[in-house]
């Protein structure tokens, strides 16, 4: 059985820095079995963690993930945005992400806006290359789920690191969700793991 692990920040991770460092003959290993059957999928959240991670999924051969998450659109100048959607065009990832809302860490309306402003410009990027997206959602789930209604947006998409409710899960399943579940436990967690059809629970 070959583990996908959905969700790798495979830049911050030394040993998988290394082993991308090598160029390995991949082609060499049946289905891209890499360690103990695991495929891991590499994702970036800003310009710079998009190019290591582009450069290290194209070494190992795997599947990877570009976006601009909203941590990076409250921290950074997002006037350079256009560089940043011009360099995920031309790398061609299997999905676009981590992008979203995040109301844990923004302090003001300000920070909000600048995240919607992202998100938004992530939204064409994705129905522009007709690529999936990964959704990072933190206490903004509802409106994450709003915004993509508004923007009509008809790709699959994954709710990663989900930390809502079993309401919000069925919703989100509804307009054509998927579910990524971490190992941190939370009562409402294991309610939807217990709830949700296996088929669109991913790890």
């Amino acid at each position: 059985m070959l583990l996908v692990d959905s969700h790798c920040h495979l830049h911050e991770i030394p040993s998988w820095r290394d082993r991308a460092s090598k160029v390995l003959d991949l082609n060499s290993i049946p289905n891209n079995k890499l360690t103990e059957n695991l495929l891991p999928v590499s994702v970036g959240y800003s310009h710079t963690t998009n190019v290591k991670c582009a450069e290290i999924a194209k070494n190992l051969n795997i599947p990877y993930v570009l976006g601009i998450a909203p941590q990076t659109a409250i921290k950074q100048d997002i006037s350079q945005i256009d560089e940043w959607i011009n360099f995920i065009l031309d790398n061609k990832p299997n999905a676009i992400g981590e992008i979203g809302l995040d109301y844990h860490w923004a302090e003001n309306e300000q920070h909000i806006e600048k995240e919607k402003i992202v998100f938004s410009r992530m939204l064409d990027l994705a129905k522009v290359m007709e690529l999936p997206i990964v959704i990072h959602a933190r206490d903004a789930i509802s409106d994450v789920l709003d915004f993509l209604e508004l923007r009509q947006f008809d790709h699959t998409f994954m709710m990663h690191f989900y930390s809502g409710n079993l309401g919000e899960a069925k919703r989100a399943i509804d307009m054509g969700g998927l579910i990524s579940i971490t190992p941190l436990h939370s009562k409402s967690r294991r309610t939807v793991i217990k709830e949700i059809d296996l088929e669109y629970l991913l790890v």
